[in-house]
């Protein structure tokens, strides 16, 4: 149960990093440079959020995806 909740919030977060970095294009594309910073922190913190979900071992058990 705990293996497949990590492995769904690591989807999640994986997928919301996808999601912030192409947001980040379209305001580049647009012009709106401060809104695609935002975005860029936002899609750097949900990628080491993804990292940290997925590779951190809490209780010291080797867990391979």
């Amino acid at each position: 149960m705990i293996s497949f909740f990590r492995k769904s919030l690591s989807f999640t977060f994986a997928f919301f990093a996808i999601i912030f970095a192409l947001s980040a294009i379209v305001q580049i594309m647009n012009g709106v440079i401060h809104v695609a910073i935002v975005m860029i922190i936002a899609s750097i913190f949900a990628f080491i959020v993804h990292y940290l979900v997925k590779v951190k071992k809490k209780d010291g058990l080797s867990e391979n995806y």
